[in-house]
């Protein structure tokens, strides 16, 4: 009844997030897991808290992390539309 992640982690560029990253895996895609649009919309949810704490931030690296979370989340919402 649970999905649990384990995942390699390695610092990279928003560009880089255009290629396929892993950001579910593709076994739980390919095999229709029940509990995998929970996940997803679980995912999302985390990134827009993230991203709505970043738009009050005044860091410099804000805009970059901003930049980050937004390429991820448009790739989960893009995952959610095709389960």
């Amino acid at each position: 009844g649970r999905i649990c992640e384990v995942f390699a982690v390695e610092h990279c560029s928003p560009a880089m997030l255009k290629e396929d990253t892993g950001i579910v895996s593709s076994y739980l895609l390919e095999h229709g897991d029940p509990l995998l649009a929970e996940f997803v919309d679980g995912k999302i949810a985390r990134n827009r808290a993230v991203l709505e704490s970043l738009e009050n931030s005044t860091l410099t690296e804000s805009a970059q992390q901003r930049a980050i979370y937004n390429a991820l989340t448009e790739q989960l919402l893009e995952i959610r539309k095709n389960i």
